[in-house]
């Protein structure tokens, strides 16, 4: 048998195989013996990636069982370690595999919160936990809860009640809105973040005593006071100076822009030290900067300088230091006094509702394992584990590390075989806790003590190889870039880890990628907009270009993946294909989506119908709530929109009848339970006929059953909580579904896919703009406890007692950046399309978004053998970066989509309603077509009964400026040249009953609509009017129209016609 160092740590860049790695490890200590799998933990990060690793390790035990191949890696390994031969391999892999299915609960692969939320039940009764709680997931909803109860206490509490009051006061001062709430929801969110956590403790401390606090407060304005003070005080001081030298703040060099007019704005109450720029700072030097050469004030200058002005000046920087100090902790410091109230009710709501938040796990468990043996946590849990296997461990977060850290010990201490797996450059959850530096170092500090092997996994088995050079190439340049820009910007030289998590950035290419014969394809798109033009928009344009450019290549829909960043993204793409595939619904190409962030339940017509019958449920006298139920019901059926549809008293014939019911059935309805009551209406409405929105149906009632798993069932409760919750909602579509897939950067870590598209590569490497909050120790008292402060992420950070902190969060940020674009770039296979904003900019330190680091690599020249010269592959005047060629794709002959039985599209609003138009453009500088006038006069006579009605409609688009004067006279001329005909002028005459655009509805829900049907006396006439050539089809149309009409008004003698406008020509048709 071969021994190993008891705590092996990969280190795994992308694509190199971490899942073989991480199941390679668990055969070899689960085929010690048939029941050793029960002493091993595998954690994951993902229920996703936990369930594929069990899938993977079930799959390898069955290939071992049917026979094993030494020469498979994999085998060659496991015979190695346990030095069998090839069938007592597979006898010992088919007894594993056998207990495992027989004792299928002690197979142990979880994710980390599942395994600790086991712990902490396991030790319920030890934290005050009642036996049977429940896991809060929902944190937004714990704060809107909250602060309710803080919005109610208000009244009862003076203390709480003046604070809120002052809160008030100083929001409408700033010029904000007096309404409080959304700053406390806001900063209160922190609470459940795990960078509060580590100092939850010390600030409950703080605000234990709201003496102390008040005190607090009270310095922190004082000091700011005492500031604007001293600040008026030079600003006097300066101006006497001035005045006793003769001078103006003109006479200074710069003219009437001078650098001195900052002296006059010294003492502003809101920021009452002006900044100094980089290019003012050299006027502290000396006074000869202060005057022109040829200034005639020089000598009143130099001694306006030497009298004081220099000393003011010099007061500039300490004093703005001090105030953006004083003024960062005043930002939040009344929600920040709500804290300690915060923690109460949170307290108190956990105790009522026995709630456990998912974001306490980390710290109970801590709190656990620091206060007992960890052989009697193990009995505790039920299971004595002697080996953890750890992936993912770049997002680990510091308080889990501190809940494994004894559970590691006790293993290593007994000189059991640990595995830990990560890679720095995939940690992409800072947000969430997770704390790369474990990875970087900490680990190997923690636990060198028993022996560590560090190992990189190297090779690329997932990509070809240009995607492979262009990733190498592009990732060791930009660390490289970034970590000098911020050394130079920032004039911090410790920006150079960065490059550390980057160190192992190059990969080797896998045998079998180079095997082939294909070496992939990159592009890098700057996409160039004007002022018209927003960049999002054009994104939007593109895309479906893209796509059926990489379908004419022989891909499938669900080879394609986009990434994006945001939700909102998302949500706008999934619009746009659909949007896109109505329009194009005849040229050849599909466009649909599956995404988990995009496809929102609220967007569908059945699903706002169901609600909106559910309100009229909950209040009859809802008038908008019925309305909208109509509306959505015709958007649904395919109703044309009219005024009947949207006046208030008025319905279509084809909803009495529902309507008579519904409102007949509505006691029994308000009796029926939740469930019950959605299926009645769906069979009222039959919602179940409209198969294109299915998938939301079953969605809604899905979150109609989640609601009453958790709340009671009652209908205004569930109105409420759809309110607040049901916008997040989204379809669930089977991932067989050949659809293109589009999912957030976050949510594709550990996935791959043929094709991946990068649309939004325009986000900001440090955006400040979102005040983001760290928590910061100030010392102000040293008789009283030191604060621990929030403060918001400002760029006014830098400069202040702060920046320290500042200049952390900011390496931290850009690294951040650079690792989403790591994950995202890294999970192509054969394709990487990737497109940003193109910004000309000639300042190379302007580099502000990912969209400036990718612009500026693009210049790079490699002198190095190993790297891509990216200046070879970029084309300048398309702003455009190509690598590699096009190859057939064989996985797809364009084969015709596989039978769907679940269609998950729903159709923007905006093929329901119709802005009032013309065909057509019309200008005044040219006359449009014959063509067109003769479709924009079939458009009126589809409208009008009679001759009155036509010239009452042409009057009307007249005077809206839909078309001139002119152009009215022309269609008027062409109209009363096709009244010349006898048969024509006779439907225009007021002689029948007329009926324009009737529909005709057929069993199974069709309908035909002919464009004008008259009752005459002693016939019926069929008419439609055509536009364009004389096509075979008009006339079976026309037939199929009068023997549909023939067949309701039996025995009245039916004559159909055939208009063609712009030949002025009638056919008849029997």
């Amino acid at each position: 048998m071969i021994t190993e160092a008891p705590l092996q740590i990969y280190k795994s860049s992308a694509g190199s195989g971490k899942t073989y790695t991480l199941t390679t490890a668990y055969l070899k200590l689960a085929l010690e013996s048939p029941t050793a799998f029960t002493r091993i933990l595998a954690v994951t990060f993902t229920n996703k990636a936990t369930q594929e690793m069990k899938d993977r390790i079930i799959k390898e035990l069955k290939r071992l069982k049917s026979g094993v191949d030494p020469n498979e890696t994999m085998h060659r390994e496991l015979l190695e370690k346990w030095q069998l031969s090839p069938k007592e391999l597979s006898e010992r892999a088919t007894q594993v595999l056998t207990t495992i299915l027989h004792d299928f609960g002690s197979f142990s692969v979880s994710t980390i919160d599942s395994f600790f939320q086991k712990v902490i039940r396991a030790f319920a009764r030890e934290i005050d936990l009642q036996a049977k709680f429940d896991v809060e997931l929902d944190l937004d909803g714990v704060m809107t809860r909250m602060v309710d109860r803080l919005m109610l206490r208000v009244a009862e509490d003076p203390e709480l009640h003046r604070w809120m009051v002052e809160f008030s006061i100083s929001k409408v001062t700033e010029g904000k809105s007096w309404d409080v709430r959304k700053s406390i929801e806001d900063l209160g969110k922190k609470i459940f973040l795990e960078d509060f956590k580590i100092v939850q403790k010390e600030v409950g401390v703080f605000l234990e005593n709201p003496h102390t606090f008040k005190a607090f407060k009270e310095f922190i304005f004082g000091q700011k006071q005492v500031i604007i003070d001293k600040a008026t005080e030079l600003k006097t001081t300066a101006q006497a100076i001035r005045d006793n030298n003769g001078l103006s703040w003109e006479d200074f060099s710069g003219g009437t822009r001078s650098f001195s007019k900052n002296f006059d704005q010294l003492g502003k109450k809101e920021d009452p030290i002006p900044l100094l720029t980089d290019a003012q700072e050299k006027f502290l030097l000396g006074p000869e900067k202060w005057y022109t050469k040829t200034s005639k004030c020089k000598a009143a200058i130099e001694s306006a300088y030497a009298e004081g002005l220099s000393e003011i000046l010099h007061q500039f920087k300490p004093l703005k230091r001090s105030w953006n100090t004083l003024d960062a902790i005043a930002k939040n410091l009344y929600t920040f006094g709500l804290f300690g109230y915060l923690l109460r009710e949170l307290k108190e709501l956990k105790e009522e509702e026995n709630l456990l938040l998912i974001s306490e796990t980390n710290d109970f468990l801590k709190s656990i394992t620091s206060d007992n043996d960890t052989p009697f946590i193990y009995e505790k849990v039920g299971n004595r584990y002697q080996h953890f296997l750890l992936d993912e461990f770049q997002d680990t977060s510091g308080f889990q590390w501190a809940s494994f850290r004894p559970l590691l010990l006790n293993t290593l201490s007994m000189g059991k075989t640990n595995l830990v797996v990560g890679d720095v450059k995939q940690s992409i959850y800072r947000w969430r806790g997770g704390e790369m530096r474990l990875l970087m170092n900490q680990v190997e500090k923690d636990l060198g003590g028993f022996g560590i092997d560090v190992k990189k996994l190297d090779t690329n088995f997932r990509s070809l190889p240009n995607i492979v050079a262009f990733n190498n190439t592009l990732f060791s340049k930009l660390s490289k870039l970034l970590s000098d820009h911020l050394k130079t910007v920032l004039d911090d030289a410790s920006m150079d880890r960065i490059e550390q998590a980057y160190g192992d950035v190059l990969q080797k290419i896998a045998p079998g990628q180079k095997a082939k014969g294909v070496e992939g394809k990159v592009i890098v798109s700057f996409i160039e907009t004007d002022k018209e033009t927003k960049y999002n928009d054009e994104i939007l344009k593109i895309l479906p270009e893209k796509v059926e450019e990489l379908l004419d290549q022989g891909y499938q829909l669900k080879d394609i993946a986009i990434l994006v960043r945001k939700n909102d993204q998302a949500a706008s793409i999934a619009d746009a294909f659909m949007s896109y595939a109505e329009k194009n619904k005849d040229n050849g190409y599909r466009y649909d989506v599956l995404s988990d962030e995009a496809l929102f339940l609220h967007k569908a017509s059945v699903v706002k119908c169901l609600l909106a019958a559910l309100e009229i449920v909950n209040d009859a006298e809802d008038s908008l709530a019925e309305k909208t139920f109509w509306i959505q019901l015709a958007r649904i059926r395919d109703i044309p929109f009219n005024h009947v549809l949207f006046r208030k008293d008025s319905l279509p014939e084809e909803f009495k009848g529902i309507r008579e019911r519904f409102f007949q059935q509505l006691s029994i309805f308000r009796k029926l339970p939740l469930m019950d009551l959605v299926e009645a209406i769906i069979d009222l409405a039959d919602l179940n006929d409209g198969a294109g929105e299915l998938a939301y149906l079953s969605g809604f009632k899905e979150a109609v059953y989640d609601f009453i798993g958790k709340n009671r069932a009652d209908l205004g409760g569930f109105l409420n909580w759809w309110e607040q919750k049901g916008n997040k909602r989204t379809v669930k579509i089977p991932e067989e579904f050949d659809a293109i897939r589009i999912q957030t950067i976050h949510k594709s870590k550990g996935l791959q896919y043929k094709v991946v598209l990068l649309p939004y590569l325009d986000w900001k490497l440090f955006d400040t703009g979102k005040e983001n909050i760290i928590w910061t120790k100030y010392d102000w008292d040293e008789t009283l406890p030191p604060a621990i402060v929030p403060l918001s992420v400002r760029s006014q950070l830098k400069d202040s007692a702060f920046s320290t902190a500042y200049l952390e969060e900011n390496l931290m940020n850009h690294l951040d950046s650079l690792n989403m674009l790591y994950v995202g770039f890294t999970r192509a296979e054969e394709v990487l399309v990737a497109m940003a904003p193109y910004k000309d900019s000639k300042n190379k330190d302007n580099l502000t978004t990912v969209a400036d680091l990718l612009r500026e690599v693009m210049k790079f020249r490699a002198p190095e053998n190993d790297l891509l010269d990216f200046e070879k592959y970029y084309n300048n005047e398309e702003k455009k970066f190509e690598l590699g060629v096009w190859h057939q794709n064989e996985s797809n002959e364009k084969a015709l989509p596989p039978p769907q039985p679940m269609v998950w599209k729903y159709r923007p609003w905006e093929k329901s309603l119709e802005v009032k138009q013309a065909f057509g453009e019309f200008e005044t500088s040219e006359i449009v077509s014959k063509r067109a006038y003769g479709v924009l006069v079939h458009r009126i006579i589809e409208k009008s009964r009679t001759k009155k009605d036509f010239f009452l409609e042409l009057q009307s688009m007249f005077f809206d400026g839909v078309i001139t004067e002119e152009e009215r006279e022309l269609l008027e001329g062409q109209f009363n040249s096709l009244c010349q005909i006898e048969v024509f002028n006779s439907w225009f005459d007021g002689s029948g009953q007329v009926l324009t655009e009737q529909g005709i509805f057929l069993p199974g829900g069709e309908h035909k609509r002919p464009d004008r049907i008259i009752y005459y006396k002693k016939e019926i006439a069929v008419i439609d009017f055509k536009t364009g050539e004389k096509r075979t089809s008009h006339a079976s149309q026309v037939s199929e129209y009068v023997k549909l009409v023939k067949d309701i008004e039996k025995g009245m003698p039916v004559q159909g016609y055939i208009c063609y406008i712009e030949s002025s020509t009638i056919e008849k048709v029997l």
